[in-house]
């Protein structure tokens, strides 16, 4: 059984910790046990989420305000862990990291999409309102799958994010 779902993203302040603020949330919502965090594999130092993440992610109703970048390490390592990349290069990279676990799944793949999902560092507003989309939908989609795998509770009531 699944207790904790990590996501795992290159530094840790954008779409890796949207995507936990959002399952965390669903997860309370319908009573379940599921944790979830976010972890990079290539974090220096602490630091804040992205801006524009941020704020976007208020929108859906979660607060990283508070959050400071965590560096993906083997204390994050249980047979109760999932963890989904969000790109094929963090996945090779957590691979790298911890050497032996083989339950690292890139998150589209995992939904039965397929590609990366990346910050759109540079790029307009518009860009990130689109990648924070495709993480909530992505989310929603994997709630159905851990639900349909009872790794997850299913809701009393119908719950969105």
């Amino acid at each position: 059984m699944i207790e904790k779902v990590i996501f795992v993203d290159e530094d840790n302040t954008g779409l890796g910790p949207f995507a936990a603020a959002l399952l965390r949330k669903s997860a309370r919502e319908r009573g379940s046990k599921v944790a979830a965090a976010s972890r990079g594999t290539v974090v220096l130092f602490p630091e804040p989420a992205n801006r524009w993440i941020t704020e976007i992610a208020a929108k859906y109703g979660v607060d990283l305000s508070t959050h400071q970048a965590k560096a993906l390490t083997e204390d994050d390592l249980s047979k109760e862990v999932l963890m989904l990349a969000l790109d094929s290069a963090s996945q090779k990279r957590a691979f790298a990291e911890l050497s032996g676990f083989s339950k690292i799944f890139i998150l589209k793949e995992y939904v039965g999409e397929t590609g990366d999902i990346r910050v759109p560092l540079g790029e307009g507003e518009d860009k990130y309102e689109a990648a924070c989309e495709t993480v909530a939908r992505l989310v929603e989609q994997l709630i159905e799958k851990l639900v349909d795998e009872e790794i997850m509770e299913p809701s009393e009531k119908e719950t969105t994010i």
